[in-house]
């Protein structure tokens, strides 16, 4: 049988038989994209799909429910097509738009995330969604520049640990990632945005997020400095809004948490240099440390609890 013949049958997840959408205005053709309901799996799209292609799936294809990987470099146009098992994105240049990835575990303890990148290229998600059960959805070790833009997260009611990862293996040192306009909305068990191994000089630009239903106890973003290296973070146009007014007993309410995990050495964060330019907790504009519900960041040592002397701060500037 001729793969063509194959997909217009409805055992192809990949086919669901509606006219293909035209070409988005203003967008050149692709010469190069590779359309996946001719394909059985999309595995085997992936593999017809030339260096630096387009992998596109079409509208309305069933949930996809086998692990992939794609190790080239490659555009994944997903028409809103559902991934409910691990995408593996290994040493390759990736634009991933449009496609919702759900997370495959039954609580935020299980280990499997959605989407791993690792490598040196630079990678993309925009346009998509992220939801499910994990301890980590999203685990990017590249030292690649990373842009997460126009995505939505949701956690649910405490399905996800932590939303994303960045550079938990030192493996790879994250140097450029930019996370724009995104939201976060559900209630996370952890933190949002996680960094963890940074390259010396390493930029990092949070600008135009929105983050929904924070608990008192967690953070929408938390940094740690293994490797004590300079680096500066540009927290710019952020709001983000708590299930409650009354701040955490233990002081772990904040929009940022530095977090020194390490045993035998400190982890120096008076080498972060941080500005907050119009962040704002529900539509009030924050512009000094703060305190209680107004808290903005705060320092964490495992071994020591929260450092209130300012000891260990950043250096950090309000706009």
């Amino acid at each position: 049988m001729c793969l063509s013949e194959h997909w217009t049958k409805k055992s192809n997840p990949l086919n669901p038989i509606v006219p293909p959408e035209p070409p988005t205005p203003g967008e050149d053709e692709d010469k190069d994209a590779v359309d996946a309901s001719k394909y059985d799996t999309l595995a085997e799209a992936i593999t017809a799909v030339p260096a630096g292609g387009t992998l596109k799936i079409p509208a309305g294809a069933a949930p996809i429910q086998e692990e992939m990987t794609v190790d080239k470099d490659m555009k994944i146009s997903g028409n809103g097509v559902v991934i409910e098992k691990l995408l593996t994105v290994n040493d390759a240049e990736v634009v991933l738009n449009n496609v919702v990835l759900s997370a495959p575990g039954t609580s935020a303890t299980d280990k499997t995330p959605v989407l791993k990148v690792s490598g040196t290229k630079p990678f993309t998600m925009k346009n998509s969604t992220v939801n499910g059960s994990a301890r980590t959805a999203v685990n990017v070790m590249t030292s690649g520049e990373v842009t997460i833009e126009g995505n939505t997260f949701d956690a649910g009611d405490k399905n996800i640990y932590n939303m994303v990862e960045f550079s938990i293996s030192n493996a790879r040192d994250i140097t450029k990632a930019v996370i724009k306009d995104n939201t976060f909305k559900g209630t996370l068990k952890n933190n949002g945005i996680c960094f963890y191994n940074l390259a010396e000089g390493a930029q990092i630009d949070i600008v135009g997020n929105d983050f929904k239903d924070i608990d008192v106890n967690n953070n929408p973003v938390r940094l740690s400095n293994p490797k004590n290296v300079s680096a500066t973070f540009n927290i710019k146009d952020n709001t983000y809004n708590y299930t409650s007014e009354t701040p955490s007993a233990d002081g772990y309410t904040g929009f940022m948490l530095l977090q020194d995990y390490s045993k035998d050495a400190v982890q120096d964060f008076s080498k972060f240099n941080i500005t907050f330019d119009n962040l704002k907790r529900g539509t009030k504009h924050l512009m000094e440390k703060g305190s209680g519900i107004d808290n903005v960041y705060y320092v964490y040592d495992d071994q020591k609890g929260i450092l209130t002397d300012g000891s260990n701060d950043p250096t950090v500037s309000f706009k």
